[in-house]
């Protein structure tokens, strides 16, 4: 049977995703309604007033449809898909890298969707889901720290520091992120995403494109590498397969080509 939750707040939260593309379901009342995604162990769906959001379990948990939570996979009886049966459940999809749900120093850095290798952030240095980077732990938002100190069984939504798109909502200690559609913001005063506007702006950052030097660095046929940017310390890009994507340092951190990732200053020899 589907789990349902009686909590008021959750209109809230399906107010603040109204303006992200919705999904159908069967459930026609205010209570709230977990279903399993047939396709895949690892998702889930959040249904009300016959809306529905699908979010996905912590890396390598599946949604337990019995229980209404998410679990360790020898716990659930679930039929894996292809990908799931033959892949690092942390990679399935379009992962890159992918924060571990039991250690906030640690990540799952993903290749191809598929195969997938565990990493440690250097020494003091959390993981950061949101900037796919090592970082500071103030900033770094791991998912064990953000509803910790929430009380038992109570609701509560929290916006990200790392970005104006991103939230969380908090039942008890359990988190669950959630983002706001491309051209919207999540307002912390009224827990809501809103259109963005010249007043509210959602700020990106233009990360540098590739100099010609690392263009020719990367070649079709390579290994996932990450190749420093020539004249910006924070500056590094991540090579697979011919194709780069950019990718910037945390504020105060540098990239450390011995350990292939952003570090400390000091610590970068």
């Amino acid at each position: 049977m589907p789990q349902l939750i009686s909590i008021s707040l959750f209109v809230v939260f399906f107010g603040a995703n109204t303006l992200a593309d919705p999904i159908a379901c069967d459930n026609p009342n205010n209570k709230v309604q977990l279903q399993s995604v047939s396709s895949s162990c690892n998702r889930f769906l959040v249904c009300v007033l016959n809306t529905g959001t699908e979010i996905a379990c912590p890396n390598g948990l599946y949604f337990d449809q019995n229980d209404g939570k998410c679990d360790k996979p020898e716990k659930v009886l679930c039929y894996k898909s292809d990908d799931e049966e033959n892949c690092h459940p942390a990679c399935v999809g379009d992962a890159e890298n992918v924060a571990h749900n039991e250690k906030c120093e640690k990540y799952i850095s993903c290749v191809n969707g598929c195969d997938g290798t565990m990493k440690t952030c250097p020494a003091g240095l959390y993981f950061n889901p949101i900037l796919l980077e090592c970082d500071t732990p103030d900033h770094a938002e791991c998912l064990l720290n953000i509803c910790a100190d929430n009380a038992d069984e109570k609701w509560i939504i929290v916006g990200s520091i790392n970005s104006c798109r991103r939230y969380y909502f908090c039942f008890g200690k359990t988190v669950i992120p959630q983002n706001c559609a491309y051209g919207t913001f999540f307002d912390p005063t009224t827990l809501r995403c809103e259109l963005d506007s010249v007043t509210n702006p959602c700020d990106v950052n233009r990360l540098p494109t590739p100099p010609d030097s690392v263009i020719e660095l990367c070649k079709p046929d390579a290994e996932l590498e990450y190749i420093p940017h020539p004249d910006d310390r924070t500056v590094y890009f991540r090579c697979l397969n011919g194709n780069l994507t950019v990718r910037q340092c945390p504020p105060g951190l540098v990239f450390d080509n011995r350990l292939q990732q952003c570090n400390f200053p000091g610590a970068v020899v």
